[in-house]
């Protein structure tokens, strides 16, 4: 991983990076390979962070009180701090999620919380190997982390929120929704 490391490091260092729920579960389940993922971002002077949604959707995977204790003192361990779903971030979700491609399974609520953060915090990016949700019609992908585990290797993206992808989408929206209203009428 070091020689993704160089190329990722002048791209993230000092800033923070918001955790998907996939990233936690990967993480929880494959720990080892992802500490010398974790010693990086603490090397970068990184922070990790997530929304309350991603949290909650990550502990509500616990088999057991035992495991929502472990995977609650792995959250502990792992992020600065947690973003709530304020009014800027829950109008933001307003806007955002009519222009939402829905491939396959639809967005999870906790997606739509990111998406809204990701809006509100633009010094942040967020990890998450879910490339469907976050398509790049709307977001930068800004680097790609391949990890190796299960004899597989999994890539997981670095994503911003792009403002003239969204200004675009929503503008093409706007021409659809006229025309089937010409239509109608």
């Amino acid at each position: 991983m070091d020689r993704y490391f160089d190329r990722i490091k002048p791209i993230i260092k000092n800033s923070f990076i918001i955790f998907d729920t996939c990233a936690f579960i990967d993480s929880s389940r494959h720990f080892k390979k992802f500490k010398e993922f974790f010693n990086f971002l603490e090397d970068s002077n990184c922070k990790i962070i997530t929304v309350f949604d991603v949290a909650t959707e990550f502990l509500k995977g616990s088999n057991n009180f035992k495991d929502y204790l472990e995977k609650k003192e792995q959250l502990e361990d792992i992020i600065e701090t947690v973003i709530y779903t304020d009014k800027e971030i829950y109008d933001n979700i307003d806007k955002i999620l009519p222009l939402f491609q829905f491939k396959g399974e639809a967005p999870s609520s906790a997606d739509f919380a990111l998406a809204g953060a990701l809006m509100k915090f633009k010094n942040i990016s967020l990890f998450t190997r879910d490339h469907q949700h976050f398509s790049r019609k709307m977001f930068d992908r800004i680097e790609v982390l391949p990890i190796e585990y299960d004899q597989e290797v999994h890539a997981y993206g670095f994503y911003k929120f792009s403002e003239d992808k969204y200004k675009q989408r929503r503008k093409k929206l706007l021409r659809e929704m006229k025309k089937l209203q010409k239509k109608q009428e």
